[in-house]
């Protein structure tokens, strides 16, 4: 079932409190971890659970690289130290591929169709427009198809290039809830799920 929100959007986080997280993200720090992706970098806050410094402290991490439906990709993926990448709870991602001068919101749509197809429903809310070419946006997974007695959460910030289409997303995976539930408040910790999108909000290519 295909479930795009508009304005005004769900109260899973107030628009008041994201407009706040966005207001104060510009006075931020830089982030402090980086990848390189091909000729480009890219810059990104630590996965939200972090709370050190050093780079890529606190986390598992798992990369690799090949291709993936004929365009070349990278992943680099991040789970809390400790667990195993057969049952997180948390993780933590930048994803490139390849491919350039692809809509971002078209691959915000295919991103949000991918959900759709994998659970009860999806429920998509957009967060603050940056510019042309680099979206911002939550996806509520209410209860997995495979699982049904999981949901989860994610939050996305997409960069198209001339080159490269590149994601930093988080996802939680939380009981599964239902879309009226999201009217009282998210479905995981208010404060971690401000972190996250705070997170995603300092993701940049250079």
């Amino acid at each position: 079932m295909r479930a795009f929100l508009t304005r005004p959007l769900l109260l899973a986080v107030p628009l008041w409190a994201l407009l706040g997280l966005v207001a104060s993200a510009q006075t931020w720090p830089q982030p402090l971890w980086h990848l390189s992706l091909w000729r480009q970098t890219a810059y990104y806050a630590p996965p939200p659970w972090v709370t050190t410094r050093g780079f890529e402290e606190g986390v598992e991490i798992r990369r690799a690289g090949g291709m993936q439906d004929e365009i070349e990709t990278f992943d680099s993926l991040y789970i809390p130290e400790g667990e195993n990448f057969d049952a997180w709870s948390e993780l933590y991602e930048v994803k490139g591929q390849r491919i350039g001068n692809v809509s971002a919101r078209l691959a915000m749509e295919r991103y949000h169709a991918f959900y759709e197809d994998r659970c009860e429903r999806a429920l998509l809310e957009e967060l603050e427009s940056v510019r042309a070419g680099h979206l911002r946006f939550v996806v509520y997974c209410t209860r997995q198809v495979a699982r049904r007695e999981r949901g989860e959460v994610a939050v996305v910030s997409i960069i198209s290039t001339d080159e490269l289409l590149v994601r930093n997303s988080y996802y939680r995976r939380v009981p599964a809830y239902s879309r009226a539930s999201l009217e009282h408040g998210p479905p995981m910790p208010r404060a971690m799920l401000e972190k996250a999108i705070a997170a995603v909000m300092r993701f940049e290519m250079q």
